[in-house]
């Protein structure tokens, strides 16, 4: 079902709004995660809200990755994503780990925030993604001088 929606918003040309709404999302929930961190309700209500986000820009990232790169660096831009994707899970992990053991559960969350208020800035002045539709164009069965031609 969520896969459908995002077809058809990506049809009604909406992907930056949903893209910068994603993100607001994952801001309210840890600012409400840094307040409600000791009361199990808060915790769950949060996670909810939370993982709606971040499942909605794990299907729209790297789509918006894909779209955004030129043809021929499709691969080196994807490659480029998943490295900053694990990049990214090592440097959160380091960085929410000293934020803990520093300043308590809650500067994990703020941190968290901070970055995302920060994320959510700069998306807000990105150009909406291109809208291209996909051709497959068969090729089988063409000769030597249909190929060169083509």
């Amino acid at each position: 079902m969520p896969y459908r929606l995002l077809f058809w918003l990506r049809k009604k040309r909406k992907m930056k709004p949903v893209f910068i709404g994603a993100i607001a999302v994952l801001l309210l929930a840890e600012i409400g995660l840094a307040g409600l961190h000791q009361q199990l309700a808060g915790i769950i209500a949060c996670l909810g809200v939370f993982f709606c986000g971040f499942n909605l820009l794990e299907a729209t990232l790297p789509s918006l990755v894909s779209k955004t790169a030129p043809a021929d660096l499709k691969g080196t831009a994807m490659g480029a994503y998943s490295s900053c994707q694990f990049f990214g899970l090592f440097l959160g992990g380091a960085l929410g780990g000293w934020f803990k053991s520093h300043y308590g559960d809650a500067s994990v969350f703020l941190f968290c925030a901070v970055a995302l208020a920060s994320w959510l800035l700069v998306s807000l002045t990105m150009k909406p993604p291109r809208y291209l539709a996909n051709l497959l164009i068969s090729i089988k069965g063409l000769t030597q001088v249909d190929n060169d031609a083509f």
